[in-house]
This record gives structure tokens, sequence and C-alpha cells, in this order.
């Protein structure tokens, strides 16, 4: 299928830099069917997550993420539609705690970012990657 242009919510983004200070990242991903864009400023500040609305075509801020998780980078994001162990409505990025034990996100419900997003390293070259956890079955 293919839709209508819907009007732009934000400006482009330079990206080809190597600092994105005084920036502000934007994400597009897949959730589920719905198409979802992600903004994010700086620490002070919640990301701002909008839906596409396809009968309107139109932009629409959400406050919550129906339990997925997103997990983001400039090069590749993707939705968990229903993650397990009680880790949906968050939104992780490519960021580490000083010992590099622990992702950063932002947490939807309690509308906080763990761990504080001073202090944390970007890794270069990072990349997410989604484990396909079904049985291989190899057929005779």
């Amino acid at each position: 299928m293919i839709l209508e242009k819907p009007n732009p919510i934000h400006v482009e983004m330079d990206l080809e830099g190597d600092h994105h200070e005084e920036r502000e990242f934007c994400y597009l991903v897949e959730l589920g069917e719905d198409l979802v864009s992600v903004f994010m400023r700086n620490a002070d500040e919640p990301p701002r997550v909008f839906k596409l609305n396809e009968e309107e075509m139109a932009w629409t801020e959400v406050h919550e993420i129906g339990g997925a998780a997103l997990f983001l980078d400039f090069r590749v994001s993707y939705a968990v539609v229903s993650p397990e162990a009680g880790h949906g409505n968050r939104i992780y990025f490519p960021r580490y705690s000083e010992n590099g034990k622990q992702a950063a996100f932002y947490d939807m419900e309690t509308k906080a970012y763990h761990p504080s997003f001073y202090g944390l390293k970007s890794p270069l070259q990072c990349v997410w990657v989604v484990p396909n956890l079904r049985p291989h079955i190899v057929s005779k």
C-alpha cells in the first residue's frame, strides 16, 4: 500500500558529523502495524514519541507505547511489541553506564532516564542485535 505523504513533524538533521551536541536526535521505527517517530533533545527533557495516523496522514504525540520497547540508534532501530519480564514502555538508547553493564533507557511509566544520562558512555560502531530464539529444525 502506498500512502500519501504526511506533513513533516520536524526539520531534517545532519547526522554525518562526529558530534551531536546541541542537536535533536530523531528516530523512525515500525511498532507492530504503526510507524513511530522518536525525538530526543537532551537528558533534561523526555523523548517525544509520535505515531502516524494513516487515516488522517498526521502525526500524533503519544505518552505510552502499549508495553512495547524501542531500541534506537541512528543506523538502525527496532521495536519489540511485547517484551517479557516487565521491561515494556521503555525506550533504549545506544549508551551504557560507566561500568558498561547497564544499557540506558527512558521509562515512559516513571518518566525518568535510567541510569542518569550524564556520564554515560557512547560506544563507537554499536548495533542492536535481535536474536532468533526459535529452534532450528532441519527437514529431511
